[in-house]
């Protein structure tokens, strides 16, 4: 199967790839994530993040960036009774380049 790899890129690469597919990305997982049931996670938890501390992935499958809070729409690997029937929402934050992502959902994304 072939991919790319995006090392350090920001969320408008992201959005840019998910024109092509799902991507896969790496982020930080906080205490208040592992709690989600719905809505759209803030990054609560995670301010203090960085590379090294990336411990989860999840699948981006979507994004909304008409919604009140912009967010992108995962697929998490934990069940189905967690979050939204399995899926969570991230908030986005800025469109620019400097915005890593919440969570460093932009760190590590592999575009599937």
């Amino acid at each position: 199967m072939k991919g790319f790899f995006f090392l350090k890129k920001n969320v408008i690469d992201v959005i840019k790839a998910l024109q092509y597919g799902p991507v896969v990305p790496a982020h930080f997982v906080s205490e208040s994530f592992k709690f989600y049931e719905s809505g759209v996670f803030d990054g609560d938890g995670c301010e203090d993040s960085r590379l090294e501390y990336v411990n989860h992935a999840s699948v981006i499958v979507g994004y909304d960036l008409t919604a009140p809070i912009p967010y992108f729409k995962l697929r998490n690997s934990w069940a189905d009774d967690w979050g939204e029937q399995g899926y969570y929402r991230m908030k986005i934050g800025d469109l620019d380049k400097s915005n890593p992502g919440i969570c460093l959902i932009a760190g590590t994304p592999f575009m599937v």
